[in-house]
């Protein structure tokens, strides 16, 4: 079992994350597909989280001692219920678009 840590710290115990490729906003991302169990979870409590995008962005695996960083996870792409869990995708921004976000700071800071 490993964690999932979003940017507003919470932290969710998982019952497995997957690595997936997915097509999401017009074009294929990577994702991490995140198996939750029920009994600590809702699934309001879940669309809540993930759903605000202050919540996303670098997505921290937790797996014993180690920390792994997603960046850019900024993409709620689902959540169902299957199998007696909830499965909740997330997807990361493409490199255009992250070029795209770092050219409008860039902008807004010279119009300040």
């Amino acid at each position: 079992m490993s964690n999932i840590k979003f940017a507003n710290e919470a932290i969710l115990e998982t019952k497995l994350i997957n690595k997936i490729n997915i097509f999401s906003k017009g074009q294929s991302r990577d994702a991490l597909e995140a198996h939750l169990s029920n009994e600590n979870n809702s699934f309001d409590d879940l669309y809540q989280l993930a759903s605000n995008p202050s919540n996303l962005g670098d997505i921290f695996v937790l797996d014993g001692d180690n920390e792994y960083l997603y960046p850019n996870y900024e993409i709620f792409h689902s959540i169902k219920y299957e199998n007696d869990e909830f499965v909740l995708t997330i997807a990361q921004l493409t490199e255009q678009e992250i070029k795209y976000n770092e050219l409008l700071k860039r902008i807004e800071k010279l119009e300040a």
